[in-house]
């Protein structure tokens, strides 16, 4: 389980609780179990005003919207070691899920409507981009692949990725006259080339 007030990790096993991990931040938003690890929403936000005591005006904070969060992600290992995986200052995270067959991790940004996906190796990128404020759900492992946002609400469904890649080299300057007198490619995987 996840906590806020303190972002920490709690197993709770025979009715024992015990912390496993006390992250950085205020609160742990989201979780997921893979392959020996456990991903990690850990948010941190600026202090909330103290409650006043009078109900109108506690109504009022409370409807306000709050301004996002700084996000980071980790994965936890079942050995109790932490590494960070993913870090953002202009969001906080608000939903995980981990693929798989890769163990890469998708996270669900609560401001920008995006889903990113990264790896323990250090590679990031975006894999889905909507119009709506925030990713509240990921269900990209399922038979249907989709994710839910808010601020509208809608659900967007992913279609198969096209068997097909385009590679486009950044330009290449000689800085002088040249004449290149020769042009090989290599490529690998099914249908190569």
């Amino acid at each position: 389980a996840g906590t806020r007030n303190g972002a920490r990790v709690v197993r709770n096993t025979g009715g024992k609780a015990s912390v496993l991990y006390d992250f950085p931040g205020q609160e742990v938003t989201a979780l997921d179990v893979g392959a020996g690890f456990v991903a990690v929403a850990s948010n941190e936000f600026a202090d909330a005003p103290a409650p006043q005591g009078d109900a109108a005006k506690d109504a009022a904070a409370r409807l306000k919207r709050p301004k996002p969060g700084k996000g980071k992600v980790y994965a936890l290992a079942f050995d109790g070691k932490a590494e960070e995986l993913y870090a953002i200052d202009s969001s906080h995270v608000s939903a995980l899920e981990i693929e798989a067959q890769t163990g890469a991790v998708f996270v669900g940004l609560a401001q920008e409507g995006r889903v990113m996906r990264v790896t323990r190796a250090g590679e990031r990128a975006l894999y889905a981009d909507a119009d709506e404020r925030q990713v509240v759900s990921l269900e990209l492992a399922s038979a249907a692949p989709h994710f839910v946002t808010s601020d509208g609400v809608a659900v967007y469904r992913l279609k198969d990725k096209s068997p097909e890649g385009v590679w486009t080299s950044a330009v290449l300057d000689a800085k002088v006259p040249a004449r290149f007198g020769q042009l090989e490619f290599r490529s690998g995987g099914k249908g190569a080339l």
